[in-house]
């Protein structure tokens, strides 16, 4: 009786050290979205991140935007958008217009794209 309550107690303590270790992991796109950002006018928005907006996500229109600075005076822009068919999106841009990589555009519908059909199982 004494090694099966050794042996439960064991994996409880593997089960919640694998918890643990889950959020001591998080992704720097998700602490980046989790910091505090102060929302600004869309209109206020630099030239640079208006027209990089709209070269990377055409058609799409920006419903909010919002500045983060950074101890060393870098800006970072949250910008929330809306495409054509009504999704939503954020996008991060530099205060250069760079698209950031926790950005990235999402890849298109499965409608949208040209993707190569197979009926092959993959392992």
């Amino acid at each position: 009786m004494k090694k099966l309550f050794l042996v439960a107690a064991l994996f409880l303590a593997a089960g919640t050290a694998a918890w643990a270790a889950q959020d001591a992991t998080m992704s720097p796109a998700v602490q980046i979205a989790a910091d505090d950002f102060s929302p600004i006018d869309v209109k206020d928005l630099p030239t640079a991140v208006a027209e990089a907006v709209e070269s990377n996500f055409p058609g799409s229109s920006i419903s909010e935007a919002a500045v983060r600075t950074a101890a060393d005076g870098v800006k970072t822009f949250r910008i929330s958008l809306t495409d054509r068919d009504g999704a939503k999106r954020t996008a991060l841009f530099s205060e250069s217009g760079e698209l950031l990589p926790s950005g990235a555009p999402m890849p298109a519908s499965e409608q949208e794209q040209d993707l190569p059909c197979t009926d092959e199982v993959l392992d």
